[in-house]
C-alpha cells in the first residue's frame, strides 16, 4: 500500500512540475496543483461522511416517569370512584386569566405558558378540576423549578384551586392521601360559599307619636 502511495507521488511529480511551469507566466505560486488536489480530497471526504437523517417524531415510552407512574396508581386508589385523575394537564387548560384583551392578561397567560401540573383531580361527571397535585422530587430545589413552582402557587391561590404538594417517597399511604385531598376540596368549597352577614338588622325608624296636651273637661 505504501509503495503504491509513493509510486502515485512519483507519477504526479512531473505533472505538477509541468503545471507550475505553465502557471508561472500568470504569476501564480508553485504547488497550486497540490492545493487543488487537497481541496478535492477534502470535498470528497465531506461528501462521503454520512449525514444525519432528518428528525422524525417518535412516541415516548410513557406519559409519566417511573416515579410519577408509581404515585399515580396510589393516587387512583386514594380517590376511588369519587373522582377522576388526569395526568400532565397543562396549566393553561386548568386556569385562565381575566381582563379581556388587555396587555396584563396576555402577560399573565405568558407566565403559565409551557407549564403543566403533574395530576388533576376532577369530578367524575363534569370533569371539572377540583384540585391539582404536584409530586415534588429533589429537582424542585433548583432555582428554575422554584420559580415555576412560585408561579403555580400564586396562580392557584388566586383561582381558589387547591394545590397539593407531595414529596417523593418510597411508599405512599392511599388513606392519608385520600384524607388530604378530600379535606382540601371540602375546605375550598366551604370558603367559596358566600358568607352570610351576622349583623342584626337595623330597625326601621318609626315616627314618634305626637304629644297631645290633655284637655280639661269641666264637669257639670
Amino acid at each position: 500500500m505504501i509503495e503504491r502511495y509513493f509510486g502515485f507521488l512519483d507519477y504526479l511529480g512531473p505533472i505538477t512540475a509541468k503545471f507550475d511551469a505553465w502557471m508561472a507566466p500568470y504569476g501564480l505560486p508553485g504547488g497550486i496543483l497540490w492545493g487543488v488536489i487537497a481541496l478535492l480530497l477534502l470535498f470528497l471526504i465531506i461528501v462521503a461522511i454520512p449525514r444525519p437523517k432528518h428528525p422524525c417524531y417518535v412516541r415516548r415510552a410513557s406519559l409519566v416517569t417511573a416515579t410519577e407512574r408509581r404515585f399515580y396508581h396510589v393516587l387512583e386508589s386514594a380517590v376511588g370512584d369519587q373522582y377522576r385523575v388526569m395526568a400532565k394537564p397543562r396549566v393553561a387548560d386548568v386556569l385562565t386569566a381575566t381582563g379581556g384583551e388587555s396587555k396584563a392578561r396576555f402577560q399573565a397567560l405568558r407566565k403559565i405558558f409551557g407549564m403543566h401540573f403533574d395530576f388533576a383531580v376532577c369530578d367524575r361527571q363534569s370533569l371539572a378540576v377540583l384540585a391539582v397535585v404536584e409530586l415534588d422530587d429533589p429537582s424542585h430545589q433548583q432555582k428554575a423549578a422554584m420559580r415555576r413552582d412560585a408561579v403555580k402557587n400564586h396562580a392557584c391561590r388566586q383561582a381558589c384551586l387547591p394545590l397539593i404538594r407531595v414529596p417523593t417517597a418510597k411508599e405512599y399511604s392511599a388513606v392519608e392521601l385520600c384524607k388530604r385531598i378530600e379535606g382540601e376540596i371540602a375546605a375550598n368549597e366551604r370558603n367559596a360559599q358566600p358568607v352570610r352577614s351576622t349583623k342584626p338588622r337595623r330597625k326601621s325608624k318609626q315616627s314618634k307619636p305626637q304629644r297631645t296636651t290633655p284637655s280639661v273637661q269641666i264637669s257639670d
